[in-house]
């Protein structure tokens, strides 16, 4: 019994080892993911690149470990409103082509197709970008349920994609679905919900619906003040929509009030960055 308790042992050594060892030999990859969900994108970006060298040169290009680092690249880039050229379109690609061969949980290829999807759309193929989305979507339904806040995500990345084909309905439909998600599983004062009442609120300024777009705004401003207080950065940019919203109305002196207060909340944040 020793000594096949000692051969069980060197066999699953050597079974679950690699894995193990892989884990260990970039642990970087939980830490980006976190620093990416704090908002650090700069700090992200840079160490993914750096990752991204190490990576191939040790696991190749066309690894798991490859795809995890062009995911957390790419969407630090957006997030931090870079747009993605051919490079990042390229690696897009390679990502999910990696991921729609390895059998992984459907996260991973929904970040990736919605990384493609954000390339096409700065590159103006929208049809192609409205696809790759729609389905990012239905994987994502299909695994998480269909009233899952992540669900929301996309339903707002194909919304803004449908408002910039001139598909106002179909994007007015995709921002209402996700905000309704959002309302039912945070509550109608979170954070997340205000966020997709302003995507809804750009929207209707878009078609010219300058009263559903003041409302939206300033419910989504009542919120943010709730939630980060008054003199918050995000309440600086809710402030600045609703200012530059009551400019093309003609409000020019309600408008000039909130600027005022826009300048005062900079000036807050930058005592307190010293």
């Amino acid at each position: 019994m020793g000594r096949f308790a000692a051969c069980a042992t060197l066999f699953l050594m050597f079974v679950v080892a690699p894995g193990v060892l892989r884990a260990q030999e970039f642990p970087h990859i939980d830490e980006l993911r976190l620093s990416l969900e704090r908002g650090e994108y700069e700090a992200v970006s840079e160490r993914a690149e750096s990752l991204l060298d190490s990576i191939e040169s040790r696991r190749g290009s066309e690894s798991l470990e490859s795809a995890q680092i062009v995911d957390l690249l790419l969407q630090s880039r957006w997030r931090s409103g870079k747009s993605l050229g051919p490079e990042e379109r390229a690696l897009a690609e390679r990502a999910l082509r990696i991921w729609e061969g390895a059998d992984r949980p459907s996260v991973e290829l929904v970040i990736a197709l919605s990384n493609l999807g954000i390339a096409l759309r700065d590159a103006g193929e929208l049809v192609e970008s409205i696809e790759t989305f729609t389905r990012a979507l239905s994987i994502r339904e299909e695994s998480l349920g269909r009233e899952h806040p992540d669900v929301g995500k996309n339903l707002n990345q194909l919304g803004w994609t449908y408002s910039l084909a001139a598909e106002f309905d179909l994007a007015r439909e995709c921002y209402k679905r996700g905000l309704q998600i959002r309302e039912r599983r945070f509550g109608p004062d979170h954070a997340e919900v205000a966020a997709s009442l302003n995507n809804l609120a750009i929207l209707e300024k878009t078609i010219g619906d300058y009263s559903a777009a003041r409302q939206l705004y300033s419910r989504a401003l009542t919120i943010h003040e709730s939630v980060y207080g008054r003199d918050h950065a995000r309440v600086a940019t809710t402030l600045s929509n609703l200012a530059n919203l009551l400019c093309t109305q003609g409000g020019f002196a309600e408008a000039q009030a909130l600027y005022e207060r826009i300048s005062r909340i900079k000036q807050v944040f930058a005592r307190r960055v010293k």
